[in-house]
């Protein structure tokens, strides 16, 4: 068996980590835009990049929550 997961497993778990940790994603969402703002004064954070960095913690999360 694959060790690959589905599109529509990796939907699953995102969804599960947004109604399990809606607040820990906000949290970390924010200190990642901060920590991104510190890096490059000029950079400005609009609502999609805002979504994108989003998704990328959520994907993050999903995966380490996956890995174990």
């Amino acid at each position: 068996m694959s060790s690959q997961a589905t599109p529509q497993l990796l939907d699953a778990r995102r969804r599960v980590a947004q109604e399990q940790y809606p607040d820990i994603i906000d949290a970390l969402t924010e200190r990642y835009v901060q920590s991104m703002r510190a890096r490059n004064q000029q950079l400005v954070i609009d609502d999609e990049l805002r979504k994108e960095l989003r998704e990328e913690l959520e994907d993050m999360i999903r995966s380490a929550a996956g890995s174990r």
